[in-house]
């Protein structure tokens, strides 16, 4: 993924954009690539920021519970698979590619419930404050005014239509670091070829 010069040369001046702005498919171009390609490109070899996604059928939760199985359930095998022609991945690549990435930013980090604040004192790891109303207020404090917040409340709503959310059918985001495109390459490729399960946040797979 890489930003269109083109589009970004035509958008207006930043000071200029509203607060509610959240950017339009032309800001970014999407182009997939092969495990291959991430390991011996020219590019390769230059840092990038790196987002790790899921994609799946049901919740999160759901997801995180099936990839602890062993063996087949409801949504599919939880091993990764290599094949020449995956049917199920070149339908979804479509609708990947067609995506507004930039609005997909800003709803997935409107309903993210993880937030660089501390929310009021928790008991027994349960706040007993609503994150989401936080964010609201400290944006209402902060002088943003009524469409700001309108378009707040919206990119959460928005994020569970549009396949980011707690059912991410499009995609969601999992992790996100710097890092050489060829290391990822090749992590990936050891654990399609030695058909590794993922290992869900919290788990460790015992041998």
């Amino acid at each position: 993924m890489s930003p269109n010069p083109t589009a970004w040369q035509a958008r207006p001046p930043f000071k200029n954009l509203c607060a509610v702005n959240v950017g339009k498919a032309s800001w970014f171009n999407i182009v997939p690539v092969s495990t291959g390609e991430v390991q011996s490109s020219e590019w390769a070899t230059t840092p990038h920021f790196v987002l790790i996604s899921n994609s799946h059928k049901g919740t999160n939760g759901e997801f995180y519970d099936r990839i602890a199985e062993d063996g087949y359930g409801e949504l599919g095998n939880p091993w990764p698979h290599e094949a020449d022609h995956c049917e199920e991945y070149e339908a979804h690549l479509p609708k990947v590619l067609e995506s507004n990435f930039a609005s997909i930013v800003m709803g997935f980090f409107g309903q993210h419930d993880q937030y660089p604040f501390d929310l009021s004192p928790e008991t027994e790891g349960c706040s007993d404050e609503n994150g989401h109303e936080h964010v609201a207020n400290k944006m209402a404090d902060a002088g943003f005014g009524g469409r700001a917040l309108e378009q707040y409340w919206r990119s959460c709503k928005e994020s569970v239509e549009s396949g980011t959310g707690e059912h991410p059918w499009l995609y969601t985001f999992e992790h996100a670091y710097l890092e050489l495109p060829f290391v990822v390459g090749r992590q990936v490729q050891e654990i399609v070829e030695k058909r590794i399960k993922p290992v869900p946040i919290g788990y460790r797979w015992w041998l």
